[in-house]
């Protein structure tokens, strides 16, 4: 009878025990009932996945072979979305990403508590769950911290990368914007941030919870004559249209949080870029107020993020050979309220990214790299090959003048990533020979500490070389290279105020 089995899950796959019994019903005439005590009783090489329950007791079996591969992970999600709706609320969320997404992004979109709450699994215990058996992996990346990424199917840092600095972007408008209407009260806004874990309410992580002493849902506390704040809380999904089965995660969580006793009164809202109709239907059906941007904003805003979202997924391409696109998206940045530092340090990147492609030079915006020998992940923020010979990693600070870099930022880059960069390229065969060059630009300025360490450790160096470019060193390289177009979106886009004038870099 176990031959039978193995014959039929090397025929169709691992599968659930509900599905395996009746394929051996029909391959053996055994009544079900017999079938699914055969399987209660298999041993090696068949096995059962242990830790994960399915709906009716099933449970999902394979052989020892199969175990995560590929086509055992594609059966596993397939049987999550058949008897497990807190898994698949899970690796719905990281789909609805893109295949990989900061941990603080997954724990507030998972559909899952964090905290201990009665017949519901921790969004920590299935993360767990997931990883032990291949279907997640987390690792941690330089950008966002710890990220947590889908083991099949494509998955593209860039995306990843672009999302976030347009959902940060988009929710400290909403933050703004909310404020304003008098939804929420000043200075007690929560907004999902890569360090530390993100906002939570009723039990759960969301992307935003502000308080709401609006009539109605505050209520008034007779002992202290003082009101009782409810809530404003979102998630946001953007990027995307997002179809009714992509709600589950969060439908999951507010049927949790409304049918739990002693929750204070809220007010949920949903923020995406686009909602297909049955989606639409369904948040408005279960009182969701609906985050469309251009509805909240304006159609320009919803465009901008848009572009934003599709020119930094696609960097490299950009930063070779479209400064327009840069320069019209910082335009538009100048238009929203709210903090946008971390969008134009990005499109900084691009702008010297483009600088060595006008100069000839084979670039990669955001390379990840692996350190083989201990295991270290970095990124480094353009890498340019010129002519077969000269490798050129460049760490890019776009700021405002005004803004400096500091001595501890510069001695990180000289003793930490200058090294892994390093060591990474001389274990590669097709670099190892090249004449290295690392080096450190910003758009702002460098204090005076971090000038001097940096300018002794060009001075000192000799199996590489170690160059730094403030505000006025990169107009100068702009200018020599005829690109006063970029030189003027430098100028125009970082200015900011109050100026610090320093003495010129040397080169």
């Amino acid at each position: 009878m176990a031959d039978e089995l193995r014959k039929i899950l090397e025929t169709f796959g691992p599968m659930l025990s509900g599905s395996a019994a009746r394929h051996l019903e029909k391959a053996t005439g055994l009544n079900l009932q017999a079938a699914r005590q055969r399987i209660s009783r298999i041993t090696p090489p068949l096995r059962s996945l242990a830790g994960i329950r399915f709906r009716s007791n099933q449970r999902f079996i394979y052989l020892e072979s199969q175990f995560a591969k590929v086509n055992f992970l594609e059966r596993l999600i397939e049987a999550f979305n058949e008897g497990s709706t807190s898994y698949a609320n899970a690796i719905r969320a990281i789909e609805n990403k893109g295949g990989r997404l900061s941990l603080s992004s997954w724990l507030s979109t998972c559909g899952s508590p964090v905290v201990k709450l009665k017949g519901h699994l921790l969004a920590s215990t299935i993360l767990e769950k997931l990883t032990s058996c291949h279907v997640v992996e987390q690792t941690e990346d330089q950008r966002l911290g710890s990220v947590i990424n889908l083991c099949v199917g494509s998955v593209s840092s860039q995306r990843m990368w672009a999302l976030s600095l347009a959902e940060d972007l988009i929710l400290g408008m909403v933050s703004s914007w909310a404020k304003n209407l008098g939804l929420t009260s000043f200075g007690q806004q929560n907004i999902r941030r890569k360090e530390g874990d993100p906002p939570s309410f009723g039990g759960f992580a969301w992307d935003y919870t502000a308080p709401c002493f609006l009539r109605g849902i505050a209520r008034y506390d007779a002992k202290t004559s003082r009101p009782i704040a409810g809530f404003f809380v979102g998630e946001i999904c953007l990027g995307k249209k997002i179809s009714q089965e992509d709600l589950a995660p969060f439908l999951s969580k507010l049927n949790v949080i409304r049918n739990r006793g002693g929750i204070r009164p809220f007010i949920p809202c949903y923020i995406a870029s686009e909602l297909e109709p049955g989606a639409l239907s369904t948040l408005r059906g279960n009182n969701v107020i609906v985050g469309l941007l251009r509805n909240i904003f304006d159609k320009e805003v919803a465009k901008l993020v848009d572009t934003l979202i599709f020119t930094l997924e696609r960097a490299t391409a950009f930063a070779a050979a479209n400064p327009e696109q840069i320069q019209k998206l910082l335009e538009g940045l100048t238009k929203l309220e709210g903090e946008t530092l971390n969008v134009r340090g990005a499109l900084f990147t691009l702008i010297v990214g483009h600088y060595f492609a006008s100069q000839g030079a084979d670039i990669e915006i955001n390379k990840e790299i692996l350190d083989s020998d201990t295991g270290r992940r970095g990124e480094i923020d353009v890498v340019a090959v010129e002519n077969r010979a000269r490798l050129t990693c460049v760490e890019c600070k776009g700021m405002t003048a005004g803004h400096l870099v500091r001595k501890s930022e510069a001695e990180h880059w000289l003793k930490d990533r200058v090294p892994l960069m390093r060591r990474y390229f001389l274990s590669q065969d097709a670099h190892k020979d090249k004449k290295m060059i690392f080096e450190f630009w910003t758009s702002g300025q460098f204090e005076s500490e971090a000038y001097e360490l940096l300018k002794d450790a060009k001075e000192r160096t000799r199996k590489y070389e170690i160059r730094f470019f403030d505000r006025a060193g990169i107009n100068d390289l702009l200018q020599k290279a005829k690109l006063s177009n970029i030189s003027a979106i430098l100028n125009q886009h970082y200015s900011g105020s109050g100026l610090i004038t320093s003495a010129k870099i040397p080169s």
